[in-house]
């Protein structure tokens, strides 16, 4: 197999002038330097600037699959501003959390970023101290009014028995 033509092809297209005005599209910055924190159920921002002239396609993907806005209760809802995309996430699944990747193409070239969301457990934990909390809370309201109710009893019963050896020594 003859190379020489695939070779030429190659540097022709590499190396070809480009227009001042025109610009492969890259991205230029994505959120919280590639990594985003949420906690289960709490909708997240991600977000991908982006360049290129002429104006490039960008698009989301998560393992590999596209992700779109076709539905009213998606997961995944993808925006598009003048040079900004921004897919709101609401992980309600461990599923839900991974890396998501930002690609801006154009004829000219490509650029792609992957944030990775991953869950904030310590809101999970603070609902769970929180519930600890309150249930402690009820158990030790119960005990204190056991013990009231106890010790409301027992002195109720003293001064009966006080009341009946007094009301036995007068009759004799």
């Amino acid at each position: 197999m003859n190379t020489a033509p695939l070779i030429t092809l190659w540097l022709f297209w590499r190396f070809i002038p480009v227009l001042p005005s025109q610009m492969p599209a890259r991205i230029i910055k994505a959120s919280s330097d590639h990594i985003k924190v949420a906690p289960l159920g709490k909708g997240t921002f991600l977000n991908c600037v982006y360049s290129g002239n002429p104006a490039p396609e960008v698009y989301w993907t998560k393992n590999g699959k596209r992700l779109d806005n076709k539905c009213a209760f998606c997961v995944h809802k993808v925006q598009h501003y003048y040079r900004k995309s921004t897919l709101r996430v609401t992980p309600y699944r461990d599923t839900d959390f991974g890396g998501y990747k930002c690609r801006a193409r154009n004829k000219l070239g490509f650029g792609d970023i992957t944030i990775k969301l991953e869950e904030d457990k310590s809101q999970n934990l603070s609902t769970v101290a929180a519930i600890v909390m309150v249930i402690g809370s009820v158990l030790l309201l119960l005990l204190i009014a056991i013990i009231c109710h106890a010790t409301k009893r027992r002195k109720h019963l003293e001064a009966k028995d006080e009341t009946r050896y007094y009301t036995q020594k007068c009759y004799r």
